[in-house]
C-alpha cells in the first residue's frame, strides 16, 4: 500500500510492506484495511454519489493505526440523483488499475471503482497486478494458490481454529477481489459483512482487538473538502451515550480453555495438558472466570513452574487464599498478586518501578534499562554486562506477562513496551506498603506535595515546587515527566538535602543553571539534563564517581569540564544538539569536546556525539567497552587514525560518523566486524563500496542497518551492497550522482525499509522481480531527474 503525502514542491511515496504475500504485514491487519477501503467506496458511491476513477494504492492513505483513508479526488465525477453512468472522451487515471470499458469506450459507473478495488485486493494478497484474465492461470487455480500460499505462511503461528478462520477470510478476499475484476461485480458490501465464524482472532499474547473501518479524506490541490469518518459513526451506534461503560465479557469456555492450555503447556504437543495435572489445572482455571488477562497471567506464571502435581497444588492453594483474604479484589487483581509472589525477587523492583509511570507511558528498552541500572536493580551474571542482564529480565517480564511488548525493530530485537493499566494499579498498591515510591499528579493529589517514598515520579505539576517537603532526606529518586511546568526551583533543594540521592531526571524542564552541590551527590547514578536549557555544568560534576549516565543531549552545554574524565564509571554520555533539521546541510548537529583524557573512560559504552579533534580520535582506541559511537566534524586527514581506533572496539555495533563538510573525503579503510547499524555522512572515496572493499567483508553477516548521506558515489554501489544478505534497512541521501539503479532479483531477501532522496541525478529506478521480497516501506524524497514512480518488473 502506498501513502501520498504533499510537502511544497516534493514529492513523497512509502511503500508499507504490501509486496508481496511473505512480507512481515500481517493477514489480520490487511484483512482490516481491505474492509477498511470496501465501506468508505461504499460510503462514497452510496452517500456521496461519488466516483473517484482513480482508485490506486498510492491514493490509499495509512494513519499510525493503519486506518485506510481514501484521497485525492482530482479527477473523481459527482452524479446526481438520477444519474447512473457518464460518458468522457477525456480519460484520465492510472493503468493497470482503469476499468476497461473506461479504457474503450470512456463510461464512467460505480464499476470504474469496483475494478480498481479488484485490483488492489490481488496485489494487497499477492503483490502482484494479476488475476486469471490478464494470466494464463485458470480461476480455480488462481484461487487456491492464493489460499494455499497464506496457510503456507500461517500455519508457523497460528492454531488449526485460527487457521481455518483466516483462511475462510482469505477466501472470501480474493473470490471478492476476482468479483470486481469482473464485468458484472456484485453487491461488494454484503459480501464483505457476511458473518464470519469469529469476531476477532487473538494469538497468545494478544488481547481482542476492535477494528476500525475506514475513512475518506477528500482533497484537491492542498484544500481540504470534506471528512468522514465511518469508524467514527459506528462507534457512537455502539455506545448510544457518553455515559455507557462496556464491561470485559469472558471469553467461551472452550476457547478460554485453548488459551490457557496454550500458555500454561506451549511446549506440550498441541499445547495438550497432561492427564495428572487435568484436575488441578481445570480447578485453577477456573478461578479465572474466563477472562484473557487472567488467563494469560495464570498460564504465564504455571510455564515458568515444574509440572508436578505438588508445585500445582501449591500454586492452587496459594491462588485460593487470597481470593479469600482479600475478597475486595476482582479475580484479575487476585491472579495479578499471586503473579507477583510468585516473580523472582530480582524482577519485583523492577516490576514495581514500571507502575511508577502514568499507565499510556511506552518505555523504551534502552531507556528503561538505563534507569533499573541506576537504581541498583541490576546485578552482573558471569560475563554479561548490566545492560545485558536487564534485557533478560525484560524478556521475563514480557513473557509472564507483566508488561506488553509493543514494538520491535527491524530485525526482530524488542524496543518498547507498556504495562496493562489492570496490572500497573495493582502494583501501585504494592508499592505504598514498603515506601518504594509513590507517583505525583497533582489533580489527584489536591495540590499538596506528599511525597512519602523513596522514589517520586512527577507526572504533571502546574506550579513550580519553591519549597522542601518532609522526605526530602530520604530521597532516592526523582523523576519529572511534566515538561510544560512554567519554572523549576526545586533542583538546589534536592541537591543540598537529598544527599543518598540515585537519580535525577529532569528532562524538558525549564533549568538553566545546575548548583555546585550537585557534587556532593556521592551516590548519584543517573543526571537526566536533555531539552533543557543548561549551558554549563559545574565542574564538581567530577565529584559524581558514581554516575553511570549523563544525558545533556539538546540542551545548551557545548562543552563539559575536563574534570569529566575521572568519572570512571560513566557507561552513558549523551551530548548531542541537532541544530538544522531541514537535511539540506551535511553539518546538522554538534556534539562536545573533550581535549585530554578521553582514553580514561573506560567503562564508556555510549558516547554520542563527540566533535572529533586530533588526541580525542586517537584516544578512542582505549574506549574498548564502546557499542554505540556517533563522531561528528571529522576530517579527511583524521580517517586513518580512526579507523585504527575503531578496530579496536569489539562489541561496537553502531557507529555514525559525519564529515566536517562535503568536501572532506572520508577514506574508511577498516571497520568493526560487529557493527549491526552504521551510518556515513560524508563523501566516500572512491571504491569504498565496490568490489572486495574491507568494509563490505566485515559487514557481511552483521550488519542490519545502513544509512549513507552525502557520499557522492560515481558507481552504482548496488551490486556489492546485495551481498549483505541481512540488511533490513537503506537509505540514500544525496548518496548517489548516477543516472540509474537497479535491484535485480534475488537482491536484499531481508530488506524490509528503503528510502532514496535528494538524488537529482537519478532518471531510473528499476525493480525486478524477486528482489526486495520482504520490503514494507519504500520511500522517494525529491527524485527531480525522475519522471514517475519505480519500474516494478
Amino acid at each position: 500500500m502506498q501513502f501520498f503525502q504533499g510537502a511544497g514542491t516534493r514529492k513523497r511515496w512509502v511503500w508499507s510492506g504490501l509486496q508481496a504475500e511473505s512480507c512481515g504485514l500481517e493477514w489480520q491487519m490487511r484483512y482490516a484495511i481491505i474492509r477498511g477501503v470496501c465501506c468508505g467506496l461504499h460510503y462514497l458511491h452510496a452517500e456521496c454519489r461519488i466516483v473517484h476513477l482513480d482508485l490506486k494504492p498510492q491514493n490509499i492513505l495509512l494513519d499510525d493505526n493503519m486506518l485506510p483513508k481514501l484521497a485525492d479526488f482530482g479527477i473523481s465525477r459527482l452524479f446526481d440523483q438520477q444519474q447512473s453512468r457518464i460518458i468522457t472522451e477525456h480519460r484520465a487515471g492510472t493503468f493497470g488499475y482503469m476499468a476497461p470499458e473506461y479504457i474503450a469506450n470512456g463510461l464512467i459507473t460505480t464499476k470504474s471503482d469496483m475494478f480498481s478495488l479488484g485490483v488492489i485486493i490481488i496485489e494487497l494478497m499477492t503483490g502482484r497486478r494479476e488475476y486469471p484474465q490478464s494470466s494464463e492461470m485458470p480461476y480455480e487455480d488462481f484461487v487456491k494458490n492464493v489460499i494455499g500460499n497464506w496457510r503456507n505462511r500461517l500455519k508457523r503461528t497460528l492454531g488449526y481454529k485460527a487457521l481455518e478462520i483466516c483462511s475462510q477470510q482469505i477466501e472470501r478476499c480474493i473470490v471478492l477481489a476476482l468479483k470486481c475484476v469482473n464485468p458484472d461485480p456484485k453487491d461488494i458490501i454484503q459480501l464483505m459483512n457476511e458473518p464470519e465464524s469469529t469476531s476477532s482472532i487473538f494469538d497468545q499474547n494478544e488481547e481482542p482487538r476492535v477494528w476500525q473501518e475506514s475513512e475518506v479524506l477528500i482533497f484537491s490541490g492542498s484544500k481540504d473538502l470534506s471528512y468522514y469518518s465511518s469508524s467514527a459513526i459506528e462507534f457512537n451506534n455502539i455506545m448510544g451515550s457518553q455515559g455507557r461503560i462496556l464491561t470485559l465479557e469472558a471469553l467461551p469456555e472452550d476457547k478460554a480453555w485453548d488459551l490457557f492450555c496454550k500458555k500454561s503447556f506451549p511446549t506440550e504437543i498441541n499445547n495438550e495438558c497432561p492427564n495428572d495435572l487435568k484436575p488441578l489445572s481445570k480447578e485453577i482455571f477456573s478461578k479465572c472466570q474466563g477472562l484473557p488477562l487472567a488467563i494469560l497471567l495464570v498460564g504465564s506464571l504455571l510455564h515458568e513452574h515444574e509440572k508436578t502435581v505438588e508445585e500445582w497444588r501449591s500454586i492452587n492453594d496459594q491462588l485460593s487464599w487470597e481470593m479469600i483474604n482479600n475478597s475486595r479484589l476482582d479475580h484479575i487483581r487476585n491472579v495479578l498478586q499471586l503473579s507477583f509472589i510468585y516473580l523472582p525477587t530480582y524482577l519485583k523492583s523492577c516490576f514495581l518501578y514500571c507502575s511508577l509511570f502514568p499507565g499510556d507511558h511506552l518505555f523504551q528498552r534502552k531507556t528503561l534499562v538505563r534507569l533499573w541500572m541506576a537504581e541498583g536493580f541490576i546485578i552482573e551474571k558471569g560475563e554479561s554486562t548490566l545492560e545485558q542482564v536487564a534485557e533478560g529480565y525484560l524478556k521475563e517480564l514480557v513473557n509472564r506477562n507483566m508488561l506488553q511488548l509493543v514494538g520491535r525493530n527491524t530485525f526482530g530485537r524488542m524496543k518498547t513496551f507498556r504495562m496493562h493499566d489492570t496490572v500497573g494499579e495493582l502494583a501501585v498498591d504494592l508499592c505504598k506498603e514498603p515506601n518504594f515510591g509513590v507517583k505525583y499528579e497533582e489533580d489527584k493529589c489536591g495540590g499538596f506535595l506528599q511525597m512519602d517514598g523513596q522514589r517520586v515520579v512527577v507526572h504533571k505539576l502546574k506550579k513550580d515546587i519553591q519549597q522542601s517537603f518532609s522526605s526530602i532526606h530520604g530521597l532516592w529518586t526523582f523523576i519529572a515527566l511534566d515538561k510544560n511546568m512554567p519554572s523549576f526551583t526545586l533542583l538546589p533543594h534536592l541537591s543540598k538535602k537529598s544527599r543518598y540521592m540515585k537519580m535525577l531526571e529532569l528532562s524538558g524542564l525549564p533549568i538553566e543553571k545546575v548548583p555546585d552541590a550537585i557534587g556532593d551527590l556521592f551516590n548519584l547514578r543517573h543526571l537526566g539534563l536533555r531539552d533543557t536549557k543548561v549551558k554549563l555544568l559545574p565542574k564538581s560534576i567530577e565529584k559524581l564517581s558514581n554516575l553511570l549516565t549523563l544525558d545533556l543531549c539538546r540542551s545548551e552545554i557545548r562543552e563539559v569540564p575536563a574534570g569529566i574524565v575521572k568519572l570512571n564509571n560513566l557507561r552513558h554520555l549523551f551530548a548531542e544538539k541537532v541544530n538544522d533539521l531541514s537535511g539540506t546541510v551535511i553539518h546538522t548537529s554538534s556534539g562536545v569536546c573533550i581535549t585530554k583524557g578521553l582514553g580514561n573512560l573506560t567503562n564508556l559504552q555510549t558516547l554520542q556525539a563527540l566533535e572529533a579533534q586530533d588526541e580525542s580520535v586517537r584516544q578512542l582506541g582505549e574506549l574498548k567497552q564502546l557499542r554505540s559511537l556517533r563522531i561528528l566534524n571529522v576530517k579527511g586527514i583524521y580517517s586513518e587514525r580512526l579507523c585504527e581506533s575503531l578496530v579496536q572496539m569489539p562489541f561496537l555495533s553502531y557507529l555514525d560518523v559525519r564529515a566536517s563538510d562535503e568536501n572532506e573525503v572520508l577514506m574508511l579503510s577498516a571497520l568493526p566486524h560487529n557493527l549491526q547499524k552504521r551510518r556515513l555522512n560524508g563523501r566516500l572515496s572512491e571504491g569504498t563500496l565496490l568490489g572486495e572493499s574491507p568494509l563490505l567483508q566485515a559487514a557481511e553477516q552483521n550488519l542490519h542497518d545502513l544509512r549513507l548521506r552525502w557520499s557522492q558515489l560515481r558507481e552504482d554501489p548496488l551490486p556489492s551492497l546485495s551481498r549483505l544478505a541481512n540488511l533490513t534497512v537503506l537509505v540514500f541521501t544525496r548518496a548517489y550522482n548516477g543516472e540509474k539503479l537497479e535491484f535485480l532479483t534475488g537482491w536484499f531477501p531481508r530488506l524490509k525499509i528503503l528510502y532514496m532522496k535528494d538524488m537529482p541525478n537519478l532518471k531510473q529506478l528499476e525493480i525486478k522481480k524477486g528482489a526486495m521480497t520482504t520490503l514494507e516501506e519504500l520511500e522517494l524524497s525529491n527524485l527531480s531527474g525522475m519522471a514517475g514512480g519505480p519500474m516494478w518488473h
